[in-house]
Formats: C-alpha cells, structure tokens, sequence
C-alpha cells in the first residue's frame, strides 16, 4: 500500500515505553516504502520520560516529508530524541524543548539526506553525550538554524555535513543565527561543518554551499585544543564561503585558534552581550520579512510606513507590525486574520524592572473589522481620544436560536492607557442579536485616568 498522509498528533502525553517509530527492514515496513510519510505534524505533544529499550523517542525508518514539531517537549535519558533513519524532506521544529536528562546521545538527528526547507527556531537543547543536532548529509536547501538555546554539548552543538552537496542541483544555504551557545565541552567544535563520507572536495563550493553564522552568543566555553567555535576541515571545500562576522565570546576578541580549516575573518565581532543583543533587534526588525514596520528610527533600514492604517493594507495573514518608537496618529481598520500589532516593548509588562525602548504612542481609533479573528494588541501607549472598536456581526438564526461568532480571539496585553474618553470608553464592542465576541484576553495592562 502506499504512504501515510496528513497525520496530526495534538496534546498527547507518551510516557513510560511510549514511543513511536516506523518498522526497518523488510516485513511489515513494506507498507511505506514506496511512499513514505508525508504530512506529520506534532503539536504540543510530551514524550516524557521514555524507555531505554527503543533507540529513539521518534523514529523514522521511511522517506519522510513534510514534518512539523510544535510546541513539543521531549524529556528522556537513555535513548535519542527524532531520528530520520530515511531522507527527511522539509522539517519544521518550533517552539520545542529537548531536555536528555542523562546526556545520552542526540535530541535531533538525521542519518541520511536532511534537505529541502528546513527550519529549527525557538527551541531549546539541553545536555548530549553526542550532538544537540546532526544531519549526516546535507544537500540542496535552506537550513534555518535560528533564535535557540543549545545548553551543555559534550561532542558538538550543531553538526552539518555537506557530503551530499556536490551531488544534486542548487545550493545549500546555511543560516545559523541569534542562538546561544552555553556551556559544553564541545569536544568536537561548536558548529562542525564537514564534508564526511564524500568522494572529494566540492567543486564550485562557492556556488553549492553558502554559510552564514552571525549574531550568536557563546558563553561558558572554552576554546583551544582542539575546541572550536567553528570546524572546517581544509579538504571540505574551497575557502571563502564563510560569514561569520558579528557574534559575542565572553572569552573577548575571537582569535584565529577558535577556527578549524576556513577563512579568519572576524568584521563586527560585539564586546558585550547587551550590544550583541540591541544589534539582534535591529537585525531581525531588517532582515524578517514577516515583520511590517510604522515609523522611523535609527538602525533600521528597511522600508517603512507611515501610518498603521498603510501598514495595514499591505499586511497578510501572520505579518507583525511593529509601531517604532514615536507619536503615531490616525485611524486604521484591521480585516485581516492572525496579526500582532506591537511596539518593541511588546513584550514587557509595564511597570516590570526592565530598560525599555521609547514608547510607541497611539492617538487613533483602531476597528476590528466583523468576524475577525486572532488579532494581538501589545506593548502600545494609547493616548487622546483613541478607542477600540468593533464592526457588527451578523445577526444569529432566531428560527433555530443559532448564535454566530462575530470577534473570534482578541489578544489586549501589555499596553499603557492614558486618556479621559468620553462617550462609549476606551474598548466598546458592540454585537448584533444572536451574536457575540469569543476568546478575549485583556491583561497585564495599564489603564489611567479612564
């Protein structure tokens, strides 16, 4: 038969021998093998804690693709993590905790072809007698590697091997950025991108292989014999494809030693975690192309709008749009679904004991436009007559007593209300018969002189 699709796992616990793994070898893997897996989604699973009579908490015997990991904790401490025995095509790993409570080998590993679009972001990775992740052959793709915690590595943090490179069309586009890197023996290098099992060096490498390393914090790690930020052997491939400009050492200036077999360029290097960490603001502001930005400020230089009510118009499903620091004016209709409008405070609750940014300052009615849904307000200053609205929704069934759902999630955290409205108030929904607003949070905010 063929392979398996569109499979989603959400909010299961697996505990004690739990695990899931396809069949190897002949037999009863037949039912895969023409077709694989395709479509796997895990989303807030905990596999906790796991025997030690399976190899992995997760493992794959099959060509997979189209893998997603969400929101998941893995905490075990006698086996591995996800394990792709098969090619894994497209892999998606967010928000994902992996704890190996006894450094036992690896949390995240592929054994052979990892390629395609590959992402693995805002995870953490705690404590491996081996590799946090490690993708034996690497190919034609783009490897996000962005915004972790990779805590307590013995062998090595992330493994990338190129022997595949050289031999599919394309390019492989490394991205290793805005992760910390915390203590660990690291015995085999921080990063290590080789070119093992390959039957030479890469050709062309500056065409097949691009590598950018930037804005990392490394904290607790000592370099030298043989401990390296940054291995490369000399035969992996031809110089000069390495940027590894801009990241931070608690050990100070980088020195030549901290690298293995590559260029030693080291432009921008940071002399402090807190600078490392505005330049990582500003990066993301620049180069996320998820991200809308309203206003003007220093150090950004990517395009802007003016108003929110431009913004909004050119926003899509998912976007973030950050008002900078500064008087922002004007009303704007919100249409469309899953948005975050912010400032770069958005995270902070007021009054917390933090250094802010200058605040962004709104004076304008915003209206949610009817049947919106999964719309976030956070980290604003709303002042003058500004207000929240909504748009009507459509009225229920009253032959049936139907109800129908007009906002459906409004997200009000974090913001500071300084105003003396009059009229109908700061946030005023109003609803047609039958019909009502569903999964409001409004907290951790400030409200003066309302």
């Amino acid at each position: 038969m063929g392979g398996l699709e569109n499979v989603k796992f959400v909010n299961i616990r697996f505990t004690d021998t739990a695990y899931i793994d396809t069949p190897s070898g002949s037999g009863d893997s037949a039912m895969f093998d023409a077709e694989g897996l395709k479509g796997i989604t895990f989303e807030g699973c905990v596999f906790e804690p796991i025997s030690s009579m399976h190899d992995a908490t997760l493992q794959f015997f099959v060509p997979c693709e189209d893998f997603v990991f969400e929101s998941c904790e893995f905490s075990f401490s006698s086996n591995r993590g996800i394990r792709f025995e098969a090619q894994i095509h497209n892999l998606t790993v967010n928000n994902c905790k992996f704890v190996n409570t006894a450094s036992h080998w690896d949390t995240l590993r592929g054994m052979d072809l990892v390629d395609g679009e590959v992402n693995v972001t805002n995870c953490h990775f705690e404590n491996t007698l081996q590799s946090l992740i490690q993708f034996r052959y690497i190919g034609a793709g783009t490897y996000n590697v962005l915004n972790n915690m990779f805590k307590n590595a013995a062998c090595v943090s992330v493994d990338m091997r190129e022997a595949k490179v050289a031999d599919f069309e394309g390019k492989a586009v490394i991205n290793l950025k805005y992760n910390t890197f915390d203590g660990g023996s690291n015995t085999w290098g921080t990063i290590r991108l080789r070119n093992s099992w390959a039957s030479g060096k890469i050709e062309n490498a500056a065409e097949k292989v691009e590598v950018n390393i930037n804005y990392n914090k490394l904290i607790n790690i000592t370099f030298g014999n043989n401990k390296y930020y940054v291995d490369k052997p000399t035969d992996n491939c031809t110089e000069g494809l390495f940027n590894i400009d801009y990241n931070y050492s608690d050990m100070g200036e980088p020195q030549a030693s901290w690298f293995s077999g590559m260029d030693k360029s080291f432009n921008g290097w940071f002399s402090s975690a807190e600078a490392l960490d505005e330049a990582v603001t500003f990066a993301k502001l620049n180069d996320d192309d998820n991200i809308l930005l309203v206003g003007t400020m220093d150090g950004v230089t990517k395009t802007t709008y003016e108003s929110l009510a431009k913004a909004l118009e050119a926003a899509k499903e998912g976007n973030t749009i950050i008002l900078l620091p500064g008087s922002h004016t004007g009303d704007a209709t919100v249409s469309v679904n899953n948005l975050t409008i912010t400032s770069l405070n958005g995270d902070y609750i007021p009054g917390q004991l933090v250094t802010r940014y200058d605040e962004a300052i709104y004076n304008g009615k915003i209206t949610l436009g009817k049947g919106l849904a999964g719309l976030t307000i956070k980290g604003l200053v709303f002042v003058g007559d500004s207000q929240i609205l909504n748009v009507k929704g459509d009225a229920g069934t009253t032959e049936t007593q139907a109800k129908v759902i007009n906002i459906n999630g409004f997200t009000f955290i974090n913001n500071i209300v300084e105003l003396d409205p009059t009229g109908n108030g700061f946030m005023y929904f109003v609803e047609a018969d039958k019909s009502y607003s569903h999964d409001i949070n409004i907290s951790n905010n400030v409200f003066r002189g309302v």
